[in-house]
């Protein structure tokens, strides 16, 4: 099955899988971080900032993420 998961508005720098795959966390120049459910195909929750995301990463229990993007700081 393909599914397209669009709710970003420019280019996604960075993706990141569970590691049960269950849920994915996406990053975009557009200064959004989208968690996905991959499960049911919907978004799970959003963060919206000024900044242009370059990486995200799962902490090691994968109840946090840490960003990073062009405002020089990790959120």
């Amino acid at each position: 099955m393909k599914v397209n998961l669009k709710e970003h508005r420019s280019r996604v720098t960075s993706i990141v899988l569970s590691e049960d795959n269950k849920r994915a966390v996406s990053v975009s120049n557009d200064g959004s971080c989208i968690i996905w459910d991959l499960v049911n195909f919907t978004r799970f929750g959003c963060l919206f900032e000024k900044t242009m995301f370059k990486q995200v990463a799962y902490n090691k229990e994968e109840f946090q993420v840490v960003t990073t993007g062009s405002a020089r700081n990790i959120s």
